[in-house]
């Protein structure tokens, strides 16, 4: 049974100016991923962070997507 765990998660966020109401996060995520068994080794990955989110479109790391509807009270 192998167990994936995040070791390593730094967000810096960047708001950008009023006039376009974005948010933007840089940063790096990563994992160690440990086997029960003696003979294996342990891994490690990093891959880079990019968060972006302008409450039309955002992207969250490894997802991207649309809103279809984003107001005070709904999100989808």
């Amino acid at each position: 049974m192998m167990k994936k765990f995040i070791v390593l998660g730094i967000t810096l966020l960047l708001p950008l100016s009023e006039a376009l109401a974005a948010e933007i996060g840089l940063g790096v995520e990563g994992e160690a991923q440990f086997n029960p068994y003696k003979s294996y080794k342990t891994d490690y990955s990093l891959i880079p962070y990019l968060g972006y989110d302008n409450k039309i479109v955002y992207l969250d790391g490894t997802e991207a997507g649309v809103y279809l509807v984003n107001d005070d009270k709904n999100e989808l």
